[in-house]
């Protein structure tokens, strides 16, 4: 308590706090250039090892093949080599059976946020997009693709490839240069393709989503996304909220939940209006207020 601190004392814990700051930062800093050699030098520094490998028993900082993951990995590039898309590789993957990254962490025991729920974690398009554009099964590493730093006050953010550390040859790779080379080109021109038709409907109505995180799906909890169709005649836009779960993967994943954003703001404006006459029946009579309440809520 501060306020019953003598005039020395109250100096002496200024001066405790600066020092424990100070000793705070430097820790930072050093612990950051610690780990910044080790990326320059091509050790890996992951919490877990990327999927298709494993961490050596014997070097924690290098990684090796996972004969068992190694030939999906694999899979995986060839559909994309041969033109499948995203999703199609992930409904192939999950129609297989095959553990995505996530289930197969959750099947040997290894427990993170994103295997807490009790149900199975499937493939996904961001899953798929990932090893797709990883330079790790090719032999390199890309790290510091995510960055902070208390010392100089930076929080955790995505950085862009530019400041991504990279060294080659740092273990052995599980696919070709030119099948790598191959997807990648595949990819960028998808890319082009959706740069291209990005614009096609901008004449036509847009939608924000106010709810933001607030609605959610009843049966999987996932946040409730607004989607946009267009006509036949591409003369006006629809909008719908739709359970992405379900959209990615189906009744394997979920129940087809929708609802029509003009039905959803009608009921949740006239909710609030129902509030808000409550309140002004209140204002205008406080006596009856109680029974005003109950009366409206049929309590």
């Amino acid at each position: 308590d501060s306020e019953a601190l003598t005039s020395n004392s109250g100096l002496a814990a200024s001066l405790s706090n600066i020092i424990n700051d100070f000793y705070a930062k430097d820790i930072s800093r050093k612990v950051f250039s610690a780990l910044r050699t080790k990326m320059e030098n091509g050790e890996y520094i992951g919490a877990w090892e990327k999927y298709g490998y494993l961490k050596d028993p014997d070097n924690k900082n290098r990684l090796i093949v996972n004969p068992e993951t190694a030939p999906v990995v694999q899979q995986i590039f060839l559909w994309r080599s041969e033109g499948m898309s995203y999703m199609g590789i992930n409904r192939k993957l999950n129609e297989m059976d095959i553990p995505s990254p996530g289930q197969y962490k959750a099947d040997r025991g290894i427990v993170t946020n994103n295997n807490r729920k009790d149900r199975t974690i499937l493939w996904n398009k961001h899953k798929i997009t990932e090893i797709l554009n990883d330079i790790v099964y090719i032999g390199h590493l890309a790290q510091k693709k995510g960055s902070q730093c208390l010392y100089s006050g930076i929080p955790y953010h995505i950085t862009s490839k530019d400041e991504w550390i990279i060294a080659k040859n740092t273990h052995d790779p599980i696919i070709s240069d030119e099948l790598f080379e191959k997807v990648q080109q595949i990819n960028k021109e998808a890319v082009e393709r959706t740069k291209a038709n990005s614009g096609k409907y901008d004449h036509l109505p847009k939608a924000v989503n106010i709810y933001g995180k607030k609605f959610v799906c009843a049966d999987c909890g996932a946040v409730m996304k607004l989607t946009r169709s267009i006509s036949t005649k591409k003369d006006k836009a629809y909008f719908t909220f739709k359970c992405p779960t379900y959209a990615e993967h189906g009744a394997r994943g979920c129940s087809d939940i929708k609802m029509r954003k003009g039905d959803l703001d009608e009921a949740v404006f006239a909710f609030i209006k129902a509030q808000m006459d409550v309140f002004l029946d209140m204002e205008r009579s406080p006596s009856s207020s109680k029974t005003t309440l109950f009366r409206r809520f049929g309590l």
